[in-house]
């Protein structure tokens, strides 16, 4: 196993391109939001963790409405709250006078607009949950905590905003023959006094 991590730049290969770095997302301004992320947890032998294995994963996401196609319905009119902008202003007191904040509209989601006639399945959001099922390509060499972003696989937006992702969070399954430390795995192996005073040749279980 360790040989396997060095050739590929070690735990650090990994976790620069599992789970590295930031994640900043959202929608433009003045737009609709990004859809939410989901995570999902995905249990891996260390046999699957050594070799690499294709994995698929059923889940519950927000999908666009098939009987609006997303749209929320039909007709629209200006925004009654933000008067189409999109945004708008809240004024707080605090200690230190009057603090003002721009907001995105929670009425139309920052779209400035509203739907006439909205539609009955899935009243006037644009998306309704459904059951799905993705596959995901498992490298060789992940570990406990890494995750793979599947971009684009999370929740639609409302009214067609952009979609988030789906993390694949990765956990090993305890191992029934060795433990891990780190790079290396650890067997026990049980002799009898004779072998251990005059030495011999066993057999060990490997990968």
């Amino acid at each position: 196993l360790r040989s396997f991590m060095n050739d590929f730049g070690g735990d650090s290969f990994f976790s620069d391109f599992f789970g590295g770095g930031g994640r900043k997302r959202g929608g433009g301004r003045g737009g609709p939001p990004a859809g939410r992320d989901l995570q999902v947890r995905l249990s891996l032998t260390l046999e699957e963790i050594v070799t690499g294995t294709s994995k698929k994963i059923k889940y519950k996401k927000m999908e666009k409405c098939p009987d609006c196609s997303g749209t929320g319905g039909t007709g629209v009119q200006s925004c009654s709250q933000c008067g189409g902008s999109g945004q708008v202003r809240r004024v707080s007191n605090s200690i230190f006078g009057q603090m003002v904040n721009v907001v995105v509209c929670p009425a139309c989601n920052g779209q400035g607009q509203t739907i006439t006639t909205k539609c009955r399945t899935c009243s006037g959001e644009g998306r309704k949950q459904i059951e799905t099922t993705v596959s995901v390509n498992i490298p060789a060499g992940v570990a406990e905590g890494n995750y793979i972003p599947l971009r684009g696989m999370g929740d639609v937006a409302p009214q067609g905003g952009p979609a988030g992702d789906l993390i694949v969070l990765i956990e090993e399954e305890p191992l029934k023959v060795f433990d891990r430390h780190g790079l290396d795995l650890v067997t026990e192996l049980a002799i009898t006094a004779p072998q251990a005073a005059v030495g011999d040749t066993v057999v060990l279980n490997t990968l």
